[in-house]
């Protein structure tokens, strides 16, 4: 599994549309995409999954007692927000406008791949989580390849 990688700007237009990267539509872990689940993220971002990795997303969730108090907040947020798109015919998505606001994306979006998902974020917030983050790279990586 090679997965999604990289990093990539587009633009988001007035009507919520931004193209998704090429490089990231091609490369997906289940082949070319032209269909996403968009949902709110972690840290500031959106998570965007091909339908074939959310379906295993929400079984790992079923598997969960739904008495926990952690998880029927956690399921909640995510299933409430997530919504199906599909690229037109510009390899573009339409972002809900509740999903929009509740990461402030204005007129850029940063893609980013991360293995089995895509994050989007807007620029500044992903810089300001770079440097909020209390370790090194190299102190992480030690901890976690190790």
């Amino acid at each position: 599994m090679s997965g999604f990688k990289g990093q990539y700007v587009s633009t988001l237009d007035t009507k919520g549309r931004v193209a998704v990267p090429v490089k990231l539509r091609r490369n997906t872990p289940d082949g070319v995409a032209d269909r996403f689940v968009i949902t709110k993220g972690l840290d500031g971002c959106l998570f965007l999954f091909t339908p074939d990795y959310w379906e295993k997303v929400t079984e790992r969730l079923d598997e969960i007692p739904f008495t926990q108090h952690d998880a029927k907040y956690f399921t909640r947020q995510l299933l409430s927000h997530a919504e199906d798109v599909e690229l037109d015919r510009q390899s573009r998505i339409r972002v809900p406008q509740k999903l929009i606001d509740t990461v402030h994306l204005e007129r850029e979006a940063l893609f980013i791949g991360v293995l089995r998902r895509i994050e989007i974020w807007r620029p500044e917030t992903y810089e300001k989580y770079l440097q909020e983050f209390d370790e090194s790279y190299e102190d992480v990586a030690a901890k976690l390849l190790l």
